[in-house]
């Protein structure tokens, strides 16, 4: 939308003993160059059932022409319980 706020939709997959898919809508926030707040209601599909998940996400962009690599932290808000996530994100600039 502009340089300060976005929205967009995003698709995690966690590999290992726990494997789940995470699939939300989002808005993201940039609050400074390279910066991204996330925050995003979705759906959590985890040993064949769906759960309703609240994300907060941060990361930092590490651009490549249209791509970027960012060190993502996040915690994910699931039927009363917190469950803290990070990896690497991709993010394709449009």
């Amino acid at each position: 939308m502009n340089r300060f706020l976005g929205v967009g939709a995003f698709y995690d997959h966690a590999y290992g003993d726990l494997r789940t898919n995470v699939v939300a809508p989002g808005v993201f926030i940039h609050p400074f160059s390279h910066f991204t707040v996330v925050a995003a209601p979705g759906l959590e599909r985890h040993e064949g059932h769906n759960e309703f998940v609240f994300r907060l996400a941060s990361s930092y962009d590490f651009p490549i022409n249209r791509l970027a690599l960012a060190p993502t932290f996040a915690v994910d808000f699931l039927e009363g319980r917190r469950v803290y996530v990070y990896g690497v994100t991709i993010h394709v600039g449009f």
